[in-house]
């Protein structure tokens, strides 16, 4: 009996284990966003019950709650949760770290894997293929695994031994590719897709550009971006996941891999990505965020902000100093490259740059944020603080290196260390001088003691030559300035370079102009003034028709040397010369930056005129298909519209001044009975009651696909239904009065233009356009004579009901 005994307690253990099974920290092949703060601490397999021991991280943004909906899925099985410990079921979780058991009945024993499921609508989340065996848990290795030759990538990126190149202009892609490891469909459901944005700063107009693809499902990705520089920065961002910096560079592909599963094993851990192929070295050294922890300990932790509360503005500047100099050392203790060594060090002082010229900004926070009582007086940033430029030696930093700050820094530079010039009213000179082809009026309060009005006539007796004759002459002998007299010829050469090349005659006869000086103030031994350009003219190809020109702003800074009116700064807000200005951001090599912009614009301007053979061939071949409408458009009624209020503005609607082509065109359109459409989301409505904004769908206030060049143009594309039929990029030669066009100098389209008639040859074929439009405000102007490189048809068929 004693025997049998002792045999009974060796085997009741032995069964108990085989009814028994624990799996410690199991593998799991995907988990859903919203389960990213859950994690399986272990699940225990008994007779009749299965426990998931768990621990979940919440904080106040994340409310979380586990309700009876949660079961587990497996072998065509669903076991919803009988009870739970550590929680109350349906209750949602307090922040902080909660550790609690779900318990379920018993899983079959042979199974292999199983998945944990809520598809409660409102706490909805899923946690696949969790490994309940070695085989299982080996197959989601093997299928998430990053390749020993990604994972070991740092230790064996080459040495180039190339110092980083020269600023240099392109056209060219630049390609962003990788594969995500362990990438899963159901980690984002079915209605969100993975997708890769690649976002730069475009330098022609200074606004974000973001090109996205979506993820393949095998993981893979390649997204392209055009860039206008050699080498620029981008942000690379894994949506809705995470972003990293990268630099680009024309024509080579940047390769970025990232292991999804460090999401998953540590859900606060930012992913970071494998860098190969073209600049793995320095993107590698770029995401040790060197210049994040800069920023963040010299300004942003709430230490730094105490420190430098009572800080007077030399004291910052040198803290500044001081701290980006210790982190350019540490740059050298680092094991990377050469060259991206150099890369830290620019986007270093690119953000040391920033801080300094925020330093009024940063310091007043400081100051608010501390609490405490300041004894100093507010810091002064005067002129002998703001010599930075020259200490950091900023004017040779290669900006599109590094990221936003590189390319504001200029104009915020520049603004720090222009005084301000103490303005007065020149009382004997006219306000509104008015000079109509060299003959000079006066208003009753005008003289003209300083003989301004003689240098006028000259400057613009020479510009109306030019573009009269399509024959450039030198005018370098007005300006004072190398670089606006440059660009000054810059632009007009390549008005003469695109109308030369044009199958129509565009020179010019029958010129007439007027103009008018306003804002006249004198500083410093310098006077500036505005002068508003009126003018009207025939192109010669075109007699029967006269384009008029209104309110084209030169804005002139003028200084007298030896005598004689020397221009110090020039700029003209019209499309051909602001072509040039807005991409050209820097001084030191203007001639060869300058030369190199204007054969990037002819090159564009190539691709549009091939662009436009094939549109003409559809046209001539009817190879195009149109829409129709419940109710015509009154194409009459947007003609008389458009073309009586150019150079003027309807007191029945706001005008925004220097931005009101949009508005201008929308309210043609509406002249035309294409009603109001308060219907939809935001982008799908266009409407303008009242100047508030509104965009629930009510007819009250206005959206800004009224007023807004893209958003009208999302509007053309969204609306399916009731309002305005139409269809964006339609064939150009299918154009008629009343319909609208995006141009710019890219295709995110900067300005709207709307057609007026069309120019037929003696086949009756459409041949050009006649346009209209605010801001500038131009009629009967020829689209051939347009100078924007980018021109888009915004076609308008009708209405729906």
């Amino acid at each position: 009996m004693r025997h049998l005994i002792i045999l009974l307690l060796m085997i009741l253990p032995a069964i108990a284990t085989v009814q028994s099974r624990t799996i410690d920290s199991p593998h799991y092949g995907a988990k859903t966003l919203s389960a990213l703060k859950l994690n399986i601490e272990k699940i225990v397999v008994r007779k009749k019950q299965t426990k998931i021991y768990m621990n979940c991280t919440a904080n106040a943004q994340s409310a979380f709650a586990i309700d009876r909906w949660c079961r587990i899925e497996a072998d065509g099985r669903q076991l919803y949760v009988q009870s739970a410990e550590g929680i109350k079921l349906g209750s949602t979780l307090p922040s902080g770290t909660t550790r609690f058991v779900l318990n379920f009945s018993e899983i079959d024993k042979n199974t292999e894997s199983i998945d944990l499921v809520d598809d409660n609508a409102g706490q909805s989340f899923g946690i696949y293929d969790i490994a309940l065996t070695d085989k299982a848990a080996g197959a989601v290795r093997a299928r998430n695994a990053l390749p020993d030759s990604i994972r070991g990538y740092a230790t064996s990126i080459a040495d180039t031994v190339q110092s980083l190149d020269s600023e240099e202009f392109t056209t060219d892609t630049a390609i962003v590719s990788g594969r995500i490891y362990g990438f899963d469909v159901r980690t984002f459901g079915k209605q969100q897709r993975l997708s890769v944005a690649v976002s730069i700063y475009n330098p022609f107009d200074m606004r974000q550009e973001t090109h996205t693809a979506a993820v393949s499902a095998d993981g893979t990705y390649e997204v392209q971006m055009p860039v206008a520089l050699r080498h620029q920065s981008a942000t690379v961002t894994l949506k809705p996941l995470t972003s990293f910096p990268a630099v680009i560079t024309a024509g080579k592909a940047v390769v970025a891999d990232i292991d999804i599963s460090q999401l998953y094993n540590k859900p606060d851990n930012q992913l970071k990505p494998y860098f190969s192929g073209e600049n793995a070295d320095l993107n590698y050294a770029l995401n040790q965020c060197v210049s994040n922890d800069f920023v963040r300990q010299t300004t942003n932790t709430d230490e730094a902000k105490n420190k430098i509360a009572d800080f007077t503005a030399q004291e910052y500047k040198n803290y500044i100093l001081n701290n980006y100099d210790a982190f350019c050392k540490r740059t050298d203790t680092m094991n990377v490259t050469p060259r991206a060594k150099e890369l830290l060090k620019l986007d270093l002082k690119a953000n040391a740059a920033y801080l300094l010229a925020s330093g009024d900004s940063i310091l007043g926070q400081a100051r608010s944020n501390s609490g405490q009582a300041t004894e100093k007086p507010e810091p002064v940033f005067d002129e002998e603080y703001s010599d930075y430029t020259q200490t950091l030696d900023i004017e040779n930093v290669m900006m599109f290196y590094t990221d936003v700050f590189g390319y504001k820094i200029h104009d915020k530079v520049g603004r720090k260390n222009e005084k301000e010039p103490t303005y007065t009213i020149e009382e004997t000179f006219c306000h509104d001088i008015v000079i109509d082809n060299g003959k000079i009026t006066y208003d009753k309060k005008a003289k003209d003691t300083e003989g301004l009005s003689a240098f006028l006539k000259e400057f613009f007796e020479r510009y109306y030559k030019i573009i009269e004759t399509l024959e450039y002459a030198d005018n370098s002998d007005m300006f004072d300035n190398k670089t606006d007299a440059y660009m000054y010829k810059t632009a007009l050469e390549l008005l003469i370079q695109l109308r030369r090349q044009s199958e129509n005659d565009l020179r010019l006869s029958n010129i007439k102009y007027e103009l008018k000086v306003q804002d006249y103030k004198v500083a410093n031994n310098e006077i500036s003034f505005t002068v508003l350009e009126n003018c009207s003219y025939n192109f010669n190809f075109l007699p029967q028709f006269t384009s008029s020109v209104y309110g084209i702003e030169n804005r002139f800074k003028l200084t007298k040397k030896d005598g004689a009116y020397k221009i110090t700064s020039y700029r003209k807000i019209q499309d051909f010369y602001e072509l040039i200005r807005c991409v050209y951001r820097r001084n030191e090599f203007y001639k060869t930056a300058m030369d190199r912009i204007k054969r990037e614009y002819l090159m564009k301007f190539e691709k549009q005129n091939q662009r436009f053979k094939k549109m003409r061939l559809d046209y001539l071949n009817n190879n195009y298909t149109t829409k129709t409408t419940d109710n015509e458009y009154n194409r009459k009624a947007a003609y008389e519209y458009a073309t009586y209020w150019v150079g003027r503005r309807n007191d029945k609607w706001d005008a925004f001044d220097g931005n009101n082509c949009a508005n201008f065109a929308s309210q043609m359109l509406n002249a035309g009975g294409i009603p109001m459409d308060h219907f939809g989301t935001a982008k799908e409505q266009w409407k303008f009651y009242s100047s508030r904004k509104n965009i629930q769908s009510q007819p009250k206030g206005m959206v800004y696909s009224w007023i807004q060049v893209v958003s009208l143009t999302e509007y053309f594309q969204r609306n399916k239904g009731f309002g305005l039929s139409g269809k964006v990029d339609e064939n150009i030669y299918l154009a008629e009065p009343g319909d609208v066009m995006s141009v710019g100098p890219d295709d995110t389209g900067k300005h709207i233009i709307v057609v007026i008639d069309q120019i037929k040859d003696q086949n009756g074929n459409v041949v050009d356009l006649l346009i209209a439009s605010n801001t500038v405000d131009l009629v009967y102007f020829p689209l051939s004579a347009y100078h924007y490189p980018y021109k888009c048809l915004m076609k308008v068929y009708g209405y729906n009901n």
